[in-house]
């Protein structure tokens, strides 16, 4: 008999992760080899001992409840058209062990139920049999877009049941034979390539192409009612502007049916597919969702043709309003995300919010995988609010989204209109929290991974809508589900949307930068569906069904700040054909990837992506003459929007060529900054690019802003003959900036040249307004005048320097901050800082002008006080910014304060509290045999016995009965709860009795260990509750031996309890 412990120890020793490794592939097979890696662990259910499996790097399981819960690989694999596939081991080597009894798989909980009655199929563990009957779990087949797939599910173990007999593979080389059917090189465009590499375990060696189709056809499609077809227009023309050829279709009445009619007909007009995403605008009244799969909305069933096989063909999103002006509000703030966003570090930056249930497993667990995760592309600036953590409130959080997320990620039970209870204040979150926001332009998308938050039939708007209707401020998306979601898959899910923004699908060469799948909301959730449907079967496709977007599908999430990118391309073409050349740069460098459109209407419509060089040629073909649009997007970059000017080559043509900003003194503070208030002188450069020479010509200077009073808008430039260049003189155009104006605030100037023919030539010169934006940074504590430990402890004075960051376009000057506490006990003695310039992007701290402090020692250590700088500088500058400052350290030997507020009324103190006098002399009174053996023999049970003597308890005074639970609390107040689930307090609910005295509130099991012991020793005037040796649910094997100690006379706190 081989022993599991050996076998056990090796697995954790070297815990690598499941390896699939393609030996080799032709046209007619491929063989695979498979190194598993596992590992295990024991469970106690109903008195007997289970194992129970994993393996690493793996996802799902068996699917059969009741039967053996055994790990499954799970692997997508492309495959010829029409064609199958047979698989069979080649070779293997495995171990067998005897006397497992393998844990059977449990009905799945979903986020809004949890905890089941154990199951087993007491039958089918008596049978002589093995299972599964082949380890070749599956194979389904499905098609993405124009890829065809065979999922394969496998698993290296085999069970005989009766028998108590594992199998397990240690390797594995398998064969896979591809039948019928025929390869065809697939033209892939690379944004779905990057899906694909994600994907499939054979990509490499699938026959593609990878390549943009250069073909025209639709690539958005709105479906709308008629209602909103003219609201609509202002996000469907920016989409067609940049490049992205779109259709609507609005009718006045539609059926599921209907939709989806539509949007298969346009995805087949073109061979392959074009058509990438589709808009749904209109409530569930008048663009009705599908209830194909239950009682539940879908818009998935829209996207996923022609069968279900959750591979969904394009990225879908809704606008869910009910009015025009719901919808202007939505398109307002998607416009604003995705072409001028605001430009600080909120598009960096993404909380992660966790229900307080189970903490530090399920749902915090789920966070810390987040977080903890390489993402080789790109990582945002997380930081995390764990439910079940003090500081993890609504305040809390409302603060961080007012300050700037772009991604707010939840994870926990939700409601139609909710996050249910989920922190530390035992509050929901929903419309009251949302109508409280004040974010303002810093629309963060949303991911909702809990039940029932987008269920938008609801009789009121529900979590997703609130989101998207709140303005200013809410958010641009929603990501949720309209029905109860599985637990285990919605940990999967949660983790890959992170992956699709921030992994990587090459590994990087000097050639070659890290290039993550996809940004775009729409098939972001694609990807994410794909993945979680193959790996957690039924569950995970049940999941897939009822998520779906609020929001555009097309709108791309930023991973950081983007840039301006410098575009260079002719300002003049000539009439009749010619090949455009444009190059995009960012930071001086090529960029790839960028989509640049040239669009002149009812003429040419022509679009392109740039190559490895940031170079795309656009062949163009202009009728007549006049301007056009140039338009270039890019992931990274902001939108820039250019005019050029079609014209015969036999006429003049003037454009503005270069100017610099004056704003020396007494008018200005002489940076080269536009600021708010300033006067600007402005001398221009223009130039003549036609084919003859322009005579007398002058330039009209306008705007139409009311925040800019232009004081000298008209110059001569005179004759300006072919490929020469005029100037103003350096006494330009001048104009006058409101001192209302903020950062970032874009000023679109249009210089109209004329000459003496009445010849006119518009050019564009937006400039940008500079303003400082001083954010708090960070903090320096010199204590040299205490204990000179570098940080403020209870009872201690010390200098504080502090640093601000300039996050602004302009130079912030003559800056100085005053810091006010916002707690009693901590005292600014100096609260006075002087910084100077602050100069773009720079960060100054206050060295030569420190802040003085003073913390009282009533404060407990690392208690985070509230503290405000108020910042002034010149021009009228100011703005508050909060911080807290964190006073000592709480370290082993420190006693720990309970929660109440605004002063702690109990601290625990330990033996091990050596520097205080309150600590306790360690006494330990062992009831096993002396006490009274109580009565708890179940699991989850609650019984009441006397309580001695009067307990004086938070202030209140309790006699009579004293409640005793199993799961390791008491209160002196009568109830039945059995909780079993650990939260702060205190928390009065309808589960969570008020009173509890929690020495290890945990789930514990009773009916294993010496169970629980009470004693009233009257001589020594005590009572004493003893949990002897209890061991806990699960793990079953871990056990813990605690006990309460009361007194009735002996120790008081200062507030008489």
């Amino acid at each position: 008999m081989r022993y599991l412990v050996f076998f056990l120890t090796l697995s954790f020793l070297f815990a690598l992760p499941t390896k699939v490794n393609i030996l080799s592939h032709t046209p007619t097979e491929m063989v695979l080899e498979i190194i598993p890696s596992f590992q295990f662990s024991e469970v106690f259910e109903g008195g007997e001992k289970y194992t129970k499996i994993f393996l690493l790097g793996e996802e799902g399981t068996t699917e059969e409840v009741g039967k053996p819960e055994l790990p499954k690989i799970a692997r997508a694999l492309g495959i010829p058209d029409n064609g199958k596939i047979a698989v069979d081991v080649i070779e293997s080597s495995y171990e067998i062990y005897d006397n497992i009894l393998v844990y059977p798989l449990q009905p799945p909980t979903t986020d809004e139920k949890e905890k089941q009655e154990f199951v087993i199929d007491r039958t089918f563990y008596n049978t002589q049999t093995k299972y599964p009957e082949n380890i070749i779990l599956g194979i389904s087949y499905a098609r993405w877009r124009e890829v065809s797939i065979a999922n394969l599910l496998l698993t290296p173990f085999e069970y005989s049941p009766v028998n108590k007999r594992l199998k397990i593979y240690n390797y594995l080389k398998i064969r896979i034979r591809f039948t019928d059917g025929y390869w065809q090189t697939k033209i892939i465009e690379p944004w779905f390539a990057k899906v694909l590499k994600k994907t499939l375990l054979n990509y490499d060696e699938y026959p593609k192409e990878i390549r943009y189709l250069d073909m025209p056809g639709v690539r958005y499609l709105v479906i709308t009612h008629t209602d909103f077809a003219n609201a609509i227009d202002t996000l469907v023309k920016w989409h067609y502007k940049r490049g992205i050829e779109t259709r609507v279709i609005a009718k006045s009445s539609w059926t599921s049916q209907e939709i989806k009619d539509s949007i298969m007909a346009e995805y087949n007009r073109n061979s392959p597919p074009v058509l990438r995403w589709v808009l749904l605008v209109g409530d569930v009244d008048r663009v009705p969702p599908s209830y194909a799969f239950g009682s539940f909305p879908s818009d998935f069933w829209y996207c996923d043709f022609p069968t279900i096989d959750y591979y969904g063909e394009v990225g879908i999103g809704r606008f869910s309003a009910n009015t025009v002006a719901e919808l202007e509000v939505m398109l307002k703030k998607t416009l604003k995300f995705m072409i001028n966003p605001p430009l600080d570090t909120w598009l960096s930056k993404s909380v992660l919010v966790a229900h307080k249930e189970q903490y530090p497993a399920k749902y915090s667990a789920c966070k810390r995988g987040i977080y903890f995760h390489t993402y080789p592309y790109y990582k945002y600036d997380m930081d995390t609010l764990m439910g079940a953590l003090p500081y993890a409130t609504n305040a809390s959080l409302i603060a961080r989204i007012d300050s700037g997320r772009v991604i707010v990620n939840y994870r926990g039970h939700g409601l139609e209109t909710a996050w249910d209870a989920w922190g530390a204040d035992n509050q929901q979150f929903g419309q009251a929290q949302i109508n409280a926001l004040n974010n303002g332009e810093k629309t963060p998308v949303v991911f909702n991974i809990a039940c029932l938050c987008h269920r938008i039939d609801y009789s009121s708007n529900c979590l997703g809508e609130m989101w998207l209707k709140k303005y200013p401020g809410g958010a641009v998306a929603s990501l949720g589900a309209s029905d109860p979601s599985y637990t285990i898959p919605n940990h999967g899910y949660d983790s890959m949307l992170y992956r699709c923004l921030g992994d990587t699908i090459t590994i990087p060469t000097p050639a070659r930068n890290y290039r993550a799948p996809m940004w775009d909301l729409g098939w972001l959730m694609l990807f994410a569906d794909a993945h979680i449907a193959l790996r957690h079967g039924s569950i995970g496709g049940d999941n897939v069904e009822m998520y779906f977007w609020l929001g555009d599908p097309a709108l791309e999430i930023w991973t950081g700040k983007p840039v301006s990118p410098i575009v260079q391309y002719p300002q003049v073409v000539p009439l009749g054909p010619f090949t455009m050349v444009v190059t995009v740069l960012k930071d001086g460098n090529p960029l790839p990837g960028a989509l640049v459109c040239a669009y002149k209407e009812n003429e040419f419509y022509v679009y392109g992506y740039t190559n490895e060089a940031g170079q795309v040629q656009l062949n163009i073909n202009a009728q007549t003459p006049g301007e056009f649009s140039l338009t270039v997007t890019g992931h990274e970059i902001l939108p820039f929007e250019g005019v050029c000017m079609a014209t015969p080559g036999t006429t003049p043509y003037v454009v503005h060529l270069r100017h610099y900003i004056d704003d020396r003194p007494p008018l200005g503070n002489g940076d080269g900054i536009i600021n708010p208030g300033e006067e600007i002188n402005l001398p221009v450069w223009v130039k003549n690019v036609g084919g003859a020479l322009a005579e007398n010509v002058s330039g009209l200077l306008k705007i139409n802003d009311p925040n800019v009073v232009i004081t000298d808008s008209l110059k001569n430039f005179g004759n300006i003959p072919q490929n020469d260049s005029a100037f103003t003189g350096e006494d330009g155009f001048n104009f006058q900036v409101a001192s209302a104006c903020t950062n970032g605030y874009l000023l679109n100037f249009r210089l109209i040249c004329k000459d003496i023919n009445d010849s006119v030539w518009v050019s564009y010169i937006p400039l940008v307004v500079g303003a400082p934006v001083i954010n708090y940074h960070s903090i320096i504590v010199n204590d040299s005048i205490g204990n000179n430990n570098r940080r403020i402890d209870p009872g201690e004075s010390a200098y504080v320097t502090i640093g601000l960051r300039n996050q602004g376009r302009g130079n912030g000057y003559n800056i100085y901050a005053i810091l006010k506490s916002g707690d009693a006990r901590f005292h600014i003695l100096d609260s006075f800082g002087n910084y100077g310039t602050i100069l773009v992007d720079s960060v100054v701290y206050n060295h030569s002008d420190n802040f003085k402090v003073f913390a009282e020692g009533n404060i407990m250590p690392e208690t985070p006080i509230p503290c405000t700088l108020y910042i002034y500088g010149d021009g009228g500058y100011f703005t508050k910014r909060a911080f807290t400052i964190v006073i000592g350290e709480l370290r082993v030997s420190d006693p720990t304060p309970d929660n109440s507020s605004p002063q702690p009324r109990y601290w625990a103190y330990e033996d091990i509290d050596t520097i205080y006098a309150q600590r306790p002399d360690f006494e330990w009174v062992e009831l096993r045999n002396v006490g009274v053996q109580l009565p708890i023999t179940n699991d989850d049970q609650t019984i009441q016995i006397n309580l001695p003597f009067l307990l004086k308890y938070y202030g209140q005074r309790y006699t009579g009965q004293l409640s005793v639970c199993s799961n390791g609390w008491i209160t002196p107040v009568y109830t039945t709860s059995t909780v079993y689930t650990n939260q702060p307090l205190p928390d009065p609910t309808s589960t969570n009795p008020s009173a509890m005295i929690c020495p290890n509130w945990d789930d514990l099991y009773p009916p294993y260990g010496n169970r629980i012991w009470f004693l009233y020793d009257s001589l020594n005037h005590r009572m004493i509750i003893e949990w002897d040796s209890v061991h806990y649910f699960s793990p079953n094997t871990q056990w813990d031996k605690f006990e309460i100690i009361i007194y009735d006379t002996t120790v008081s706190t200062p507030t008489g309890d």
